[in-house]
C-alpha cells in the first residue's frame, strides 16, 4: 500500500489536509464527489479549486510525484512561480514518474511565462518537451501562434 510509505505518508502529512470517505458506508458522498472508481485522489486549493484528479492505485514513488504534481499547480495557481517550476521540474527528472514528465515539462514553460510574460522564453522552456516527447499531447499542446514571433 502506497499511504504508509514514509516518503508518501511525510508529503501528506507536511503538504495536505486529507479525507477520506468509504464509498461502501457512504453512498451519498460517493454520488457527490463523483468517485467512479477507488481509489480516487481530489486535490483541491485551499480555495476550493480543483487542481488534479488521480484515479486508481499508484506505487508509492509514482504516487509522491502526483501529490509533487498537485502541490506545484497549487503554487502556480497561487502566484508562487518559482515554487511551482521547481516542483513541476523536479517531477520532469524524476526517472520513477516518467509518464507524468511530458506534463511536467509543459507547466514549467507555462510557469515561467505566468512570471516573465517572456514568449521566447516559453519556447525555449518547451524545447526539452518537445525534444524528448514529440509524441505526447503536452507537446502538441505547444504549438501555438505566437503574436510577437509573427508565426
Amino acid at each position: 500500500m502506497s499511504y504508509p510509505h514514509p516518503a508518501v505518508a511525510a508529503e501528506l502529512r507536511e503538504f495536505f489536509v486529507c479525507a477520506r470517505v468509504d464509498i461502501t458506508a457512504d453512498r451519498g458522498a460517493a454520488r457527490q464527489a463523483r468517485v467512479l472508481w477507488t481509489p480516487t485522489l481530489q486535490f483541491w486549493s485551499r480555495h476550493g479549486i480543483p487542481l488534479r484528479e488521480s484515479v486508481g492505485f499508484l506505487p508509492p514513488l509514482l504516487l509522491l510525484q502526483q501529490l509533487r504534481l498537485a502541490r506545484a499547480l497549487d503554487a502556480l495557481r497561487s502566484a508562487r512561480f518559482d515554487q511551482a517550476q521547481a516542483l513541476f521540474q523536479q517531477v520532469a527528472e524524476t526517472e520513477e514518474a516518467r509518464e507524468l514528465a511530458p506534463e511536467a515539462l509543459y507547466w514549467v514553460g507555462i510557469a515561467g511565462y505566468l512570471r516573465d510574460r517572456d514568449h521566447a522564453a516559453l519556447r525555449r522552456a518547451w524545447r526539452p518537451l518537445r525534444e524528448r516527447f514529440p509524441a505526447s499531447s503536452w507537446a502538441a499542446r505547444t504549438e501555438y501562434s505566437d503574436p510577437e514571433a509573427g508565426e
